[in-house]
């Protein structure tokens, strides 16, 4: 639930997978949490390779991604952290007799921090079959960008979403895109906002067209009506 909702507030997976204990910044009662988005593969002591989750652009030299900021949570994600560490995290560390987890915040079932991309990919799939077992994801009713046929639920999915919403929701405010650019991590000259700039008004069109069908229905409904009445 914790890696869901953080992929909700918009983090990659590799992201997800590459945070410490001391990157999550929450105090009970606050109103809002915030997650550090940083380098830290160093910790793991290990080469790197691209199976190991990590901050995108953290280690590149030919683009200069945002791989270091601060994103702030939503009540609910932070609840949701917090209880992971008090519960799953605290039991796993319990079972051993030595600290394995480099301060990693995820930790895999045998104490030490995930070590490979799919083990994030597995838990998205695993959540994907719970919630179409729950009737809580519907892929058939139209979503112009997800052919129903070939969905595949994952982390971006949620990210994706985020973006969209964000922009939904901030469109109003002067800088948005460069705004954005910071939020979701994308380099300086990024042409992701403008994407999902694009996507926010093809789907207020739609909803607009729909709603303006749904009037003429229901005035041809009344007309017809009227000319029955005798």
């Amino acid at each position: 639930r914790a890696m869901a909702l953080l992929a909700a507030e918009g983090l990659r997976p590799g992201a997800i997978g590459n945070l410490t204990v001391d990157d999550f910044r929450y105090r009970a009662g606050d109103l809002k949490g915030y997650m550090v988005i940083k380098d830290n593969v160093a910790r793991r002591g290990r080469s790197v390779t691209t199976a190991i989750p990590m901050a995108k652009g953290a280690r590149s030299t030919q683009q200069q991604y945002n791989s270091n900021i601060t994103v702030s949570l939503w009540p609910f994600t932070s609840l949701a952290i917090k209880e992971y560490l008090d519960t799953e995290r605290a039991a796993v560390l319990g079972k051993r007799l030595a600290n394995r987890s480099k301060s990693f915040l995820f930790l895999a079932e045998h104490g030490g921090p995930i070590g490979h991309r799919t083990t994030i990919a597995l838990v998205f799939s695993r959540l994907r079959a719970s919630l179409k077992t729950l009737g809580l994801l519907n892929t058939a009713d139209g979503d112009p960008y997800a052919r129903a046929s070939q969905y595949e639920f994952s982390a971006y999915t949620l990210r994706h979403s985020a973006a969209t919403l964000f922009y939904k929701e901030n469109s109003h405010q002067p800088g948005v895109k460069d705004v954005m650019r910071e939020r979701f991590g994308w380099t300086e000259k990024s042409g992701q906002p403008d994407r999902y700039a694009k996507r926010a008004l093809s789907e207020a069109a739609s909803v607009n067209m729909s709603e303006f069908h749904e009037t003429l229905l229901q005035d041809l409904a009344t007309k017809r009506q009227q000319h029955r009445a005798p």
